[in-house]
């Protein structure tokens, strides 16, 4: 599939651009941090220059843990002894968006306790109230929160482009069924997404798509100055 895209109609999802999952020493690093800051950093700077909203998402949880539900079993290694996350806890460092791509002043940041960035928050209904009906998803993890947004987003009739190298993900344990790298991990989600619930395709496809779209922008911009009064 392709999706054509219409810079009002359009917004990019940032998905958990968080320390406790880019610092180097965090709980829930990803091993390609610099290269997701990077790439996605790009994805940002176009959108904002073609006039399309940008949305900032945070997985955070009470400091109690009182709202993070299943999570605590499917992460055990990061509770504590009180069954309290030791992770993206409200309050602390490790919830706050990266130094070297955080949101500007009007973007929205979306404060989440599930993998969806769609469930039980109020994206849906900021998005509707702009017009929004095509998606784009970069940060992490590629295939538990990017991706979990990006099918509930197609179950939702949102149009989603999923950036292939402004994604990554962790590398997994054996659970019973065999590690699996990080590397193996992504391309596989990759795969199923764009089989099953989007478009997939790399940062440099996207701002080559949307080069005319930023031309167009700053084409207008100038217009509309030169037509202001002294």
């Amino acid at each position: 599939m392709r999706y054509d895209l219409v810079p009002a109609r359009t917004a990019l999802l940032v998905i958990d651009m968080q320390n406790d999952f880019l610092l180097p020493d965090a709980p829930l690093a990803s091993p390609h941090a610099s290269q997701v800051i990077e790439q996605l950093g790009r994805v940002v700077e176009r959108c904002r220059d073609m006039g399309a909203m940008v949305v900032f998402t945070a997985a955070v949880f009470e400091p109690d843990g009182s709202d993070a539900g299943r999570w605590v079993e499917c992460w055990s290694d990061l509770v504590n002894e009180d069954g309290v996350p030791v992770v993206l806890l409200a309050g602390t460092p490790g919830v706050e968006v990266h130094d070297d791509i955080r949101p500007l002043p009007g973007e929205p940041l979306i404060r989440k306790n599930r993998y969806s960035a769609l469930f039980n928050t109020e994206l849906d209904s900021i998005l509707t109230e702009h017009g929004i009906d095509t998606l784009v998803i970069g940060g992490v993890d590629t295939d538990i929160c990017c991706e979990s947004t990006a099918r509930e987003a197609m179950f939702r009739t949102y149009k989603v482009l999923f950036l292939s190298d402004a994604t990554a993900t962790l590398e997994y344990p054996d659970t019973g069924w065999g590690v699996v790298s990080s590397e193996e991990a992504h391309r596989v989600a990759l795969v199923r997404l764009s089989q099953a619930f989007c478009e997939v395709l790399s940062t440099d496809d996207f701002l080559e798509r949307t080069a005319h779209l930023a031309r167009e922008s700053r084409d207008a911009d100038q217009v509309l100055q030169a037509s202001q009064p002294d």
